[in-house]
């Protein structure tokens, strides 16, 4: 199985690019064009989901 032998780092990472490509695929299938508000709380999500740390800037 290939998530047993990558870091959590790396799937973790991982987890990140996908829900954040998925998103993006979205917002383009459906026309929607986010404000800066929108991708700002989309990405606190994903921080919060994959449970990284938020920038300093943003808390």
């Amino acid at each position: 199985m290939r998530s047993a032998e990558l870091p959590r780092a790396e799937l973790l990472a991982d987890a990140a690019f996908e829900l954040v490509m998925s998103r993006q695929a979205a917002w383009i299938a459906l026309d929607h064009q986010p404000d800066t508000d929108e991708v700002a709380a989309y990405a606190e999500l994903v921080l919060d989901l994959v449970g990284l740390p938020r920038p300093a800037a943003s808390r």
